[in-house]
């Protein structure tokens, strides 16, 4: 995998490799997934700084699948705002049996609340509901779900189709 310098080219430059490196593999580790959500400036973090897929308070990519990466690496790219990754394919006290399945496969992530990014998704997507944690939004694009968990600070975005 060659491992491009953002300082010497352009950002888009940047993602056209990065998502060209996506297409490489159906599954990640944590390893590759987290050096190349930092070549492309999104942050990753936990609780207690760890990345153990049974971590309570870690945030693991360990498994995540390409259109997840995909998908995160194309936000990041038209949104230009900020994107922290503080949930991945862990399980924790907070991942819902519903929730399970998606999140161990590797179809969700949880991004920290921005304005930035929440307008992005605001001015892009439907809001299809009210829960009792926040609102849930569907791409206008695609099959993709965002759901603003306002009390616990996070989009809950499960990545179920190809992002345009």
């Amino acid at each position: 995998m060659q491992i491009l310098d953002p300082c010497i080219c352009s950002i888009n430059t940047v993602f056209d490799q990065l998502l060209k490196e996506v297409k490489s593999l159906k599954i990640f580790s944590h390893q590759q997934a987290s050096m190349m959500m930092l070549r492309a400036g999104i942050q990753i973090t936990s609780v207690e700084g760890c990345s153990k897929k049974s971590g309570s308070s870690c945030t693991s990519l360990e498994a995540v699948r390409s259109n997840t990466l995909k998908c995160i690496l194309i936000l990041k790219k038209y949104c230009e705002c900020p994107i922290r990754i503080v949930g991945g394919t862990e399980i924790n006290s907070l991942t819902s049996k519903q929730d399970i399945i998606s999140q161990i496969n590797g179809y969700k992530l949880k991004i920290r609340l921005n304005s930035g990014f929440t307008n992005y998704i605001y001015t892009r997507c439907v809001r299809i509901n009210e829960t009792t944690n926040g609102y849930k939004y569907k791409s206008k694009t695609s099959r993709n779900i965002y759901m603003q968990e306002v009390d616990l600070g996070y989009w809950d975005i499960t990545f179920e189709s190809t992002c345009i």
